[in-house]
């Protein structure tokens, strides 16, 4: 009896389980790997140029630019599919996220000098930077894989 009460027990266990791994809509864009495909295209770019540090910063500007562009219509379609009140907890959370940023980038900024990190400073500096916006950017899209297609 005990073994049938485990059982049963591991079976509920288990379609609870796999009904979380479905919580996308799947007939909703894929935000997610469509940016991540972009992205990697100026990533691809950054990584085989053997550059200078001012057509390094170049690369990186053009890289800033298209996360700027994405980080904007990731916000723009949580904007569009939220409500009153999580529209508004939305907004704070996006507020904050950008103080975070700010401070995150001030510390990168500080932290990695010529004089602390030698020639590698730069690449790392401008990486990690990136690395900032487009992990945000990602969060944002994962948001709007729950809703439906526009």
């Amino acid at each position: 009896m005990v073994n049938f009460i485990k059982l049963i027990f591991l079976i509920s266990l288990l379609i609870t389980i796999s009904s979380c791994f479905a919580i996308d809509n799947p007939d909703t864009p894929d935000y997610v790997n469509d940016f991540l495909s972009d992205a990697q295209k100026y990533e691809d770019k950054i990584a085989q140029c053997s550059c200078n540090s001012a057509e390094l910063r170049t690369l990186y500007a053009e890289f800033n630019s298209f996360l700027e562009q994405r980080l904007s219509h990731s916000v723009r379609l949580i904007n569009h599919f939220t409500k009153a009140e999580a529209k508004e907890r939305f907004k704070e959370s996006h507020t904050a996220w950008q103080a975070f940023s700010q401070k995150e980038t001030a510390f990168v900024t500080a932290n990695w000098t010529k004089k602390s990190f030698g020639t590698s400073y730069l690449l790392s500096r401008l990486s990690y930077m990136a690395t900032i916006k487009k992990q945000r950017v990602v969060s944002i899209y994962h948001y709007a894989k729950n809703y439906p297609p526009l």
